[in-house]
């Protein structure tokens, strides 16, 4: 459970708690199974917290530093985490659903088994976080950068990842039934097994998929074959 202390604290605002955590920086604070639910913590500091099974549903983290907090089983259904720094965090066996990621920085973080149903993930950084066996369907992934992520049995069935970054990205057994690739890179990524809905092939090479031109270079495809299609307007 949370620590009563610590919850006292984070009760006299944002202000109050970042300067409590800049006057204690070897205190990990404890918010353990909080009910935080549509708090308003705007740019708050929560790096290295322990928020395990916390309830922030429609809370407001926008622009909060969650540096490798925990948040394994919490809830953040419609919580509003855009431009947040995630860095390392922990969301594992988390609930997200229609949470808005947008531009959040997710470098190395946990998304193990987490339901992300819905989410607003555009223009979010996931270098080499782990999403496998995540439920990102019907998400909004426009633009994100997914590049070495690990994302084996993830669900994108139904998701939007127009202009998405994959490049060596894990995709092994990948759900894309009816997602949206429009302009999607696949540059280096292992597709083995992954499932693409209307894939097309042309002497081995995918023409079109997923109602959108993907880029694929170097790409293995759900059966096993080498592709280098479209590789003329690679990512960086």
């Amino acid at each position: 459970m949370a620590n009563d202390r610590h919850l006292t604290v984070l009760k006299q605002g944002v202000e109050v708690w970042n300067q409590w955590r800049q006057e204690h920086p070897d205190i990990q604070p404890d918010l353990a199974w909080a009910n935080l639910v549509k708090s308003e913590l705007q740019g708050i500091d929560l790096s290295e917290t322990n928020l395990v099974g916390a309830n922030l549903s429609c809370a407001d983290l926008s622009g909060a530093d969650l540096y490798k907090a925990q948040f394994e089983k919490a809830y953040l259904s419609n919580a509003i985490l855009t431009e947040v720094d995630a860095s390392s965090a922990s969301f594992k066996d988390t609930d997200c659903y229609q949470a808005d990621l947008r531009n959040a920085i997710l470098t190395g973080a946990e998304f193990f088994n987490s339901y992300l149903r819905g989410a607003i993930l555009q223009s979010a950084t996931l270098y080499k976080a782990n999403l496998n066996e995540a439920d990102l369907s019907n998400g909004d992934l426009r633009e994100v950068c997914l590049t070495e992520a690990e994302t084996r049995q993830t669900d994108f069935s139904n998701a939007d990842l127009s202009g998405a970054y994959l490049g060596r990205a894990n995709l092994t057994r990948a759900n894309f039934c009816h997602a949206t690739l429009a302009e999607a890179n696949f540059s280096g990524a292992s597709l083995l097994g992954a499932i693409l809905s209307d894939w097309q092939e042309d002497d081995g090479c995918a023409r079109k998929t997923l109602h959108g031109v993907a880029h694929f270079c170097n790409t293995t495809m759900p059966d096993g074959s080498l592709c280098n299609c479209n590789c003329q307007h690679q990512a960086a």
